[in-house]
């Protein structure tokens, strides 16, 4: 089964997914966990086509990176589920549709548009990829780290359109990391999945 992790950059998905991923582990479970991939797919353009930074591809390859994202998350959650009994998904679809909308320019060539959602169309079926979704507030202030930078810290947009394109979803309050995973571990106990 996957779990998303959803929310705007800089929420705490990663951490929180690598803690409870942690903990699981520690209790017997065997747990995988999908992480990063579109700093994986912003490294490789970087490689194989000199792109230098978020900022470049939004403003020459955004509709094919967003679609190299979304091929690579599914890609790489078919993989993990195949290996583990649980699948920590660290992003999920949904928020990589969310970048696709928030960037699209209508003057772009609507051609990956359209492949873009015939491509997500083919692996979801909405609301039955993820057994669960977590979604992550954001803190007041997020540390930029060389992938986020001051032009895309719009949480509250990103929140608020993340949420729209969920299905059902569980919020993951901003608290102390102890306590947010406390937070999942009940999730998870209550819906019989541990």
């Amino acid at each position: 089964m996957i779990i998303g992790f959803s929310g705007a950059a800089g929420s705490g998905k990663t951490t929180l997914v690598n803690e409870v991923a942690k903990v699981l582990r520690s209790k017997g479970y065997n747990v995988s966990t999908v992480i990063n991939t579109a700093r994986e797919v912003l490294e490789t353009y970087r490689k194989h086509l000199g792109i230098k930074d978020l900022k470049e591809i939004r403003e020459k390859k955004l509709l094919d990176f967003q679609l190299s994202c979304l091929i690579h998350q599914t890609w790489k959650e078919y993989c993990a589920k195949n290996q583990s009994e649980i699948v920590l998904a660290d992003r999920t679809i949904y928020d990589h549709l969310f970048y696709l909308l928030f960037y699209y320019r209508p003057n772009n060539n609507t051609v990956p548009l359209i492949e873009y959602f015939s491509t997500f169309n083919h692996f979801e079926k909405r609301g039955e990829r993820y057994r669960l979704i977590f979604f992550c507030k954001a803190p007041e202030s997020i540390k930029l780290d060389g992938v986020r930078d001051p032009d895309v810290l719009y949480t509250p947009v990103q929140e608020s359109v993340i949420r729209m394109l969920l299905p059902d979803y569980y919020t993951v309050d901003w608290c102390p990391l102890e306590d947010r995973v406390k937070i999942v571990l009940s999730v998870l106990k209550d819906e019989g999945i541990i």
